[in-house]
């Protein structure tokens, strides 16, 4: 037996609306610790992951690990039908083939109960390395989308180059360029999110990604007042949001490169 209530479904609902912009399938698995899901999109170019820890639930019951094939599609449109305050509870027997999904508003005066089929899923995910870095920058994540949607605007992938003390953004398309400079900054400088960076000694990182991605990476600034880059030269880049006791969303996007479209 699986059962799991959350009071505020905000964040439930988030976390699916984030992935399923980028996968239409996924395993949600459940065990111990929580809720969490790792899917990769059709072209093997991002991989997306989010894991809501079992302290961020009202209740939480998980009798032995299971695997919930949905549709994303799917279940964030029944997850649309909750009101904003509402609490959302998930339930599914144990070989069962459905998970039934309940609403109620605070007063428990309106609840509304739905049911999504499953689906069996053999899913095949890349290994990615979200430990070991060249570059970690922690900004603010509003600053990140700002970032992102502006420089969208002007062309299709951007240069990303970091060292000890700035982050640096650049795009070179049909219409112009443009680029934004973050310097390194402490606590308290300015009354504003610090931009921390943490950079090997004496090395330059600078690689180019698709900023069409990293835009919609960027919707998960609901989920957190900053976003965590982790780079690392040849390797995909991590776009994190997380909140203490309640879980993460994180994103691994793949380098582009000359030959790419």
């Amino acid at each position: 037996m699986f059962e799991a209530k959350v009071q505020n479904g905000n964040i439930l609902r988030r976390a699916i609306d984030l992935a399923k912009d980028f996968v239409s399938e996924a395993n949600l698995d459940c065990g111990d610790n929580g809720i969490s899901l790792t899917a990769m999109d059709s072209r093997h170019v991002t991989l997306v992951e989010f894991s809501l820890d079992r302290k961020g639930f009202e209740n939480y019951r998980c009798d032995r690990n299971v695997s919930l094939g949905v549709n994303l599609g799917n279940l964030s449109k029944i997850l649309k039908c909750a009101e904003q305050n509402d609490s959302i509870q998930l339930s599914a027997d144990e070989n069962g083939d459905k998970v039934r999904i309940a609403f109620a508003n605070p007063d428990q005066s309106r609840t509304s109960n739905y049911t999504l089929n499953l689906m069996q899923l053999d899913l095949d995910l890349m290994a990615i390395d979200s430990k070991t870095f060249d570059a970690t920058i922690t900004l603010s994540a509003s600053e990140f989308k700002k970032v992102c949607t502006d420089l969208a605007s002007l062309g299709e992938s951007v240069a990303i180059s970091v060292d000890a003390e700035e982050l640096v953004f650049t795009t070179d398309g049909e219409i112009g360029s443009g680029s934004v400079c973050l310097k390194k900054n402490e606590p308290g400088e300015k009354d504003q999110m610090p931009t921390t960076i943490e950079c090997q000694k004496g090395k330059k990182i600078k690689q180019a990604f698709s900023l069409n991605y990293l835009a919609k990476f960027a919707k998960g600034t609901p989920f957190s007042d900053a976003v965590f880059l982790g780079i690392k030269e040849g390797a995909p880049i991590m776009v994190a949001y997380e909140q203490k006791d309640v879980g993460y969303v994180r994103f691994f996007l793949t380098p582009k490169y000359d030959e790419d479209e």
